[in-house]
């Protein structure tokens, strides 16, 4: 599964394998699916994407999916 997740994001397994140091950006994505993984309700799940697409949108200023 980690080795999935990494190719996905374009990131080395290693990173998530290790918690890398609070507040990085690896120890963020890896405490998000960690999060993720425990919400077992599919409209918490959607809830949450719906809040990442926002904030990508108004980042970005595209639209997403």
């Amino acid at each position: 599964m980690i080795r999935r997740i990494a190719a996905a994001l374009g990131r080395p397994e290693a990173a998530f394998r290790d918690a890398g140091a609070p507040g990085s950006e690896y120890a963020d994505q890896g405490e998000l699916l960690r999060i993720w993984e425990n919400l077992s309700d599919h409209a918490d799940r959607q809830r949450i994407l719906a809040y990442a697409r926002a904030v990508a949108s108004e980042r970005s200023g595209v639209g997403c999916p």
